[in-house]
């Protein structure tokens, strides 16, 4: 059984510091099981501590003892339990009162509403302990040690704090509890139902706190996607060790978001929203981090059967020119006899797919390649539906 706990506290505190490791920065993204429910049990508990007999530390000289008495009981508050939740998904990776990014822990609080005048921290991490919120409690307490180890015990009686949250989060055998207080003089924020599942912590990572980075691959082997299709940028998968991972012997299985660059933007264009189709063929992307290289295939092809979200009137016997630009449906049915007049009808609608007579037909990007076999297609001769030339059922007259 192992555990470690530790204390911050930062009175009248009227900002709190950023200090960044000097390196980059980089996204990870993990698992971690909350139970909340467990983690507001301390509610009663630091309460009842508060306001009872036992509410004292020694000073300095661990001969003489302050006595904390009319303490207020402190109001716990939904968002530094946010805080609190936060906290405690970080010291998965980084058992500090230092933030992964390498800032300190009270940049975290930047997420209140409201402007706190004092803040501190309790941390404490067990490996095949600290399951239940008690036995957190009661070695925050510290009731057998002297003045030097009682920072826990002082910052659960400061007079200072008038609100706390807790934090209680899990990855595997290892658990992780957070006591976050402040002084805030709006009213609280009131918690609602306790979060207690599995949930995707993101937490930003410095490189020069990271000390081991293994495994490291794309989290599939080949990307596919549909032609106008965007789907989600790639990531990383790989075991991840920092400065103050603990136990030390332990690893995170992490995803990690990166930047790709595209061979060849003009198959598989890269944005902020992630990889998209721009026409059919195979490229590749690229991306690097902590001194290695990656390259991921990319295959953009036709897309699969996709639902009509529009339908063209049964009277309508012919499109021609650019009829259908402007269209902002990605497939549509229409008319069976329905006769297409110029190679560019299409051009400038979105529209991807046709339903011809019960079938699917799929268009490539300005083109009639796979039109409906008993469609009627006119184009210009050297046009991109001149390809069309001998495809079995289509009537293809050319003009000049």
């Amino acid at each position: 059984m192992l555990k470690r706990i530790a204390t911050l506290s930062l009175c009248i505190l009227l900002a709190a510091a950023t200090v960044l490791a000097e390196g980059g920065t980089f996204d990870v993204q993990y698992e971690v099981t909350y139970n909340q429910t467990e983690a507001r049990k301390m509610v009663s508990m630091i309460n009842a501590f508060r306001t009872g007999s036992d509410a004292w530390y020694w000073n300095a000289d661990n001969e003489t003892k302050t006595w904390c008495t009319d303490l207020e009981p402190l109001v716990y508050d939904a968002e530094l339990e946010a805080v609190a939740m936060q906290r405690a998904a970080e010291l998965a990776v980084y058992y500090a009162h230092q933030r992964p990014d390498g800032s300190s822990c009270y940049t975290a609080y930047d997420r209140l509403t409201h402007f706190y005048w004092s803040a501190g921290e309790n941390i404490a991490i067990g490996y095949n302990s600290f399951v239940e919120a008690s036995e957190v409690f009661t070695a925050w307490q510290e009731t057998n040690d002297p003045y030097e180890g009682q920072g826990h015990r002082r910052n659960m009686l400061a007079t200072s704090f008038n609100r706390v949250g807790f934090g209680y989060a899990r990855i595997g055998n290892c658990h992780f509890w957070t006591q976050e207080f402040a002084r805030i003089d709006e009213d609280a924020a009131v918690p609602g139902t306790p979060v207690n599942t599995v949930v995707t912590a993101s937490v930003s990572v410095s490189e020069d706190l990271v000390t081991g980075l293994t495994g490291l691959a794309p989290s599939s082997s080949q990307m596919t996607l549909a032609y106008a299709e965007t789907v989600p940028m790639p990531t990383l998968t790989g075991e991840l060790v920092m400065t103050q991972t603990w136990p030390d012997d332990r690893t995170v299985p992490v995803s990690i978001v990166t930047s790709w660059e595209s061979a060849d933007p003009l198959c598989a264009a890269v944005s902020e929203d992630g990889v998209t189709g721009a026409a059919l063929g195979s490229t590749r992307l690229e991306s690097a981090l902590q001194g290695q290289s990656f390259s991921l295939p990319v295959t953009v092809q036709y897309p699969d059967r996709l639902t009509p979200d529009a339908v063209l009137p049964e009277q309508l016997t012919e499109l021609d020119g650019e009829a259908l630009s402007g269209i902002a449906a990605k497939a549509v049915s229409v008319p069976d006899s329905l006769q297409v007049l110029g190679s560019r009808v299409f051009a400038g609608s979105r529209i991807r797919q046709v339903t011809f007579n019960g079938d699917v037909f799929t268009f490539a990007p300005d083109a009639f390649s796979g039109c409906p076999a008993g469609m009627v297609v006119f184009c210009p001769v050297g046009s991109v539906a001149d390809s069309l030339a001998g495809v079995s059922g289509i009537t293809l007259i050319r003009v000049r």
